[in-house]
């Protein structure tokens, strides 16, 4: 009897040893996994990251590295397609810029009316007055832009319509330009001459 005891004993010993030996490596590998996640999340977006840094300290060349980099592993396309579209519109690289913002588009980024103006301006660079038009008026008929922002938007709006001698519909957007911002002296000035063709 004392000899089944003692087994007893000692089957219930294992068990709870290799319940604790389970349960230590259980707990080890949730830490590795975590570690591995953190790990995963601090790589997974570091080109974007540093894309975004440059571009904020104005080294528009690094800043597309590091966005083209991002692409080429196929991590957040969307914003490091909109990072290097802005780089390259900061540079002046107008139909760089018009692709890699359209590329944007295409990856999913919200045509905001930020992301709609850089792409107008970037058309206007090109000359391609009519392309900018239609991203001014969808950035201005976007809700989530600032007034400031709308009212360059406007601004550039008018000489878009002057440059493709849509006189009359330059003259009712100076017109209501106007309306909104009266104390404007330079649009004022543009209405006067829309006002003799």
């Amino acid at each position: 009897m004392a000899q089944k005891r003692r087994k007893r004993s000692n089957r219930r010993r294992r068990r709870k040893d290799t319940a604790g030996i389970v349960m230590r490596l259980i707990v080890i590998l949730l830490i590795l996994f975590i570690a591995g996640l953190i790990l995963w999340f601090i790589w997974h977006d570091r080109d974007l990251r540093s894309g975004v840094n440059a571009l904020k300290k104005e080294r528009y060349e690094d800043a597309i590295a590091c966005f083209d980099a991002s692409i080429a592993k196929g991590k957040d396309e969307a914003e490091a397609y909109r990072g290097k579209g802005i780089a390259l519109y900061e540079l002046e690289k107008y139909e760089e810029a018009s692709n890699a913002l359209e590329s944007s588009l295409d990856k999913g980024t919200n045509p905001d009316a930020q992301i709609c103006n850089l792409l107008a301006l970037s058309y206007i660079g090109q000359e391609k007055y009519q392309e900018s038009i239609v991203w001014l008026e969808k950035g201005i008929a976007d809700e989530s832009g600032s007034r400031e922002l709308k009212q360059e938007m406007r601004y550039q709006l008018v000489f878009a319509y002057e440059k493709t001698s849509q006189w009359d519909k330059a003259k009712e957007c100076a017109q209501q330009y106007l309306a909104d911002f009266p104390d404007d002296q330079k649009m004022t000035r543009e209405y006067q001459f829309l006002q003799t063709r």
